[in-house]
């Protein structure tokens, strides 16, 4: 009995088999260059790290502003505006400016509005005339809807609703772009590594901020993920209404050092403070006078170790007892010197947990 062998068959198949396990063991070792990478660029991704944006988080801090507008010929119109004066309340105001007729108009502000010379600049680049004349076009602006409604039953006039999202429009308008950044100049970036990360980590706590104080108030919360490397593993302290616990384990993840802290901390006690660590760099003991009130120290000889927070130094103000007393919290005599002893600074995000989460 003959057996027919097709070695075609069998060599594509082969070739098949071959192809399938190269391509398994390119992912494999392209995820373990980039896992390797990523652990030795820990600093550059948390500087670059970015709030990631939710559903209506892209203006979560702008308000909404009604525009009552007049029917022709008449020419008044009302504009009920939030007493908070923010930079996308601005741009929204902006916007309920462009879609009033340009002609000479007359502003008329209720006492209470605060910004006033902010408005007429926004004013004046959408309504050719403002003047505080009598005027063919008036425009009243309030924050009370029930002094508005005196003008808006009896006139007739009828609504229109704008928020931030719609201030998009305006983008192309360099004249509003240059007003806007004259009355909210452009934040300043950080100079250092450690103050981006500080403003990295600022990102951290209002993107999960919900969910920080479930964990905290030790509350059932959803599965904790992270989109960053260095802030899942990022180190902390909490301080309670009695002392202060850290933790600066990096080898566990942000979420079990949070739990496993949280189990240490007595029921009776209340975390009052969450505080987070920036990544840290070596320093002279030569250098301690010339800290800043938002750094603190982190000392390493051997197996042993010490932080002193930024508030704790700040009391100290002495170089030489600050070093004393790092060297103490690590269970030393104060007076040993070994060149092996290492110096870190770090900067601190705090985070009030009764006002700011």
């Amino acid at each position: 009995m003959l057996i027919y062998v097709d070695k075609k068959k069998q060599r594509r198949q082969r070739i098949k088999l071959f192809c399938w396990v190269s391509i398994v063991l390119l992912i494999l070792t392209t995820n373990i260059i980039h896992f390797n990478t990523s652990l030795n660029l820990s600093h550059q991704q948390l500087t670059s790290y970015q709030t990631i944006k939710l559903d209506n988080t892209w203006y979560s801090q702008a308000d909404t502003i009604y525009l009552f507008k007049a029917q022709p010929p008449q020419q008044q119109h009302v504009l009920i505006i939030p007493s908070q004066f923010n930079k996308e309340n601005a741009a929204t105001l902006a916007l309920a400016f462009s879609k009033i007729p340009n002609i000479p108009t007359k502003l008329i502000l209720s006492s209470e509005i605060i910004h006033q010379k902010e408005i007429y600049q926004l004013a004046k680049i959408f309504l050719s005339t403002i003047s505080n004349q009598d005027a063919s076009q008036k425009i009243y602006l309030t924050t009370d809807l029930e002094t508005a409604k005196k003008i808006i039953i009896p006139a007739q006039l009828y609504p229109m609703t704008l928020n931030y999202k719609h201030s998009e429009k305006l983008k192309n308008n360099p004249i509003f772009l240059k007003t806007l950044d004259t009355i909210f100049p452009p934040k300043k970036k950080p100079s250092s590594h450690l103050a981006q990360e500080k403003e990295a980590l600022q990102c951290l706590v209002t993107e999960n901020k919900n969910l920080l104080k479930k964990i905290i108030n030790k509350q059932k919360a959803p599965p904790f993920a992270l989109h960053n490397l260095f802030l899942q593993n990022v180190r902390f302290c909490l301080q309670t209404n009695q002392n202060t616990l850290c933790e600066t384990d990096t080898h566990n993840s942000f979420l079990s050092n949070l739990k496993h802290l949280l189990g240490k901390i007595h029921p009776q006690q209340k975390v009052q403070k969450l505080i987070l660590l920036t990544t840290e760099d070596t320093i002279n003991t030569s250098d301690f006078i010339a800290l800043k009130k938002d750094e603190g120290l982190h000392f390493q000889y051997q197996n042993r170790e010490s932080l002193i927070l930024p508030y704790e130094q700040e009391t100290l103000n002495n170089p030489i007892k600050i070093e004393y007393i790092l060297k103490e919290k690590a269970g030393l005599n104060p007076y040993y010197t070994s060149p092996d002893m290492t110096f870190y600074k770090f900067k601190t995000l705090e985070v009030n947990l009764d006002e700011d989460i």
